[in-house]
């Protein structure tokens, strides 16, 4: 048959009983009904072998039951029942070896008094930051009511200290920079216990 146009087309009947196999199963294969529509290939008992149709109790016969209890006489493994102590600390001896830690924090802690003093002074060599002296001054020396640690410059030749200490940033009370310059040069005598040389001196609690 030829249409407008100049283009020709065959036409063939479909005849499933005494037509063309091969055309019969490409007309099956570009059928466009899509397939979440209910066909005669995904809707009905055409789509499961007849063997599982028949007898379809014994369709997972190769796969038996993994029982996890018997089927006659279960028996449960319940632990022995446990006398809850009062309190909650109780129930730590009770754990046995799931506390390897049992005996930190149940002790009185020794806690060492720290002596009273007034201040610690640390002396450091400028040149190298090597510590040249340490002194701690007792109570009493500080003035009670004034307290603010402080940082000096010393300098120091064969014949003590040249000058007083000077500080590196001034005190909030002068009283203050005063006394511990005071104590510096005169109570402690460092011109007598450094050589000379350049020194930072530390004064804190």
């Amino acid at each position: 048959m030829t249409v407008p146009g100049g283009v020709s087309m065959g036409l063939t009947r479909l005849d499933p009983n005494a037509g063309n196999v091969l055309l019969n199963e490409e007309a099956m294969l570009f059928d466009p009904t899509p397939l979440f529509l209910p066909t005669e290939w995904n809707v009905g008992h055409n789509t499961l072998p007849e063997n599982l149709i028949r007898d379809a109790g014994h369709s997972l016969s190769d796969y038996p039951a993994q029982l996890t209890f018997n089927e006659v006489g279960i028996v449960l493994g319940m632990r022995s029942p446990v006398e809850v102590p009062a309190k909650g600390v109780d129930v730590l001896p009770m754990m046995g070896r799931q506390q390897p830690f049992a005996g930190m924090g149940r002790t009185d802690a020794t806690i060492m008094v720290v002596p009273e003093r007034g201040a610690k002074v640390e002396v450091m060599a400028v040149r190298d930051g090597a510590s040249a002296l340490s002194l701690t001054v007792p109570a009493g020396q500080m003035p009670a009511d004034l307290w603010q640690p402080m940082e000096f410059l010393l300098a120091v030749d064969a014949a003590g200290l040249v000058g007083p200490p000077v500080p590196m940033v001034q005190a909030s009370d002068e009283r203050l920079g005063a006394a511990l310059q005071e104590l510096l040069a005169k109570a402690l005598h460092l011109g007598e216990r450094l050589g000379p040389g350049i020194y930072r001196v530390c004064v804190g609690p």
